[in-house]
């Protein structure tokens, strides 16, 4: 994990992770699990609807980082 996810997932630890579908329900100060099989998180600092809740906010670094291909803006 590096500077950047430690900063987030300490943040995110603030508040408790939502209940599933969107989280694992774990309560604050406890990292987020795998709600499959109870195991860490290992590709994310915690679930994307308790970094939302806790106020933590990226900016994406290029329009193809976004999600909805909607949103993307063609390249020129």
């Amino acid at each position: 994990m590096n500077l950047d996810d430690q900063a987030d997932q300490d943040q995110a630890l603030t508040v408790p992770c939502p209940f599933p579908p969107h989280g694992c329900a774990q309560p604050a100060g406890a990292p987020c699990v795998r709600v499959s099989d109870g195991q860490p998180l290992d590709r994310a600092p915690a679930h994307i609807a308790r970094l939302k809740a806790a106020g933590v906010v990226h900016a994406p670094l290029d329009p193809r980082e976004l999600a909805r291909a909607h949103e993307r803006t063609p390249r020129r």
